[in-house]
């Protein structure tokens, strides 16, 4: 079930930006 995993990564990825963003900001 690779688009499961791919869906998780990517949440996770967003919501690391997320975060990067805002300790960057």
């Amino acid at each position: 079930m690779p688009s499961l995993d791919l869906d998780l990564l990517s949440s996770s990825t967003f919501h690391w930006l997320l975060l990067l963003s805002r300790g960057e900001g």
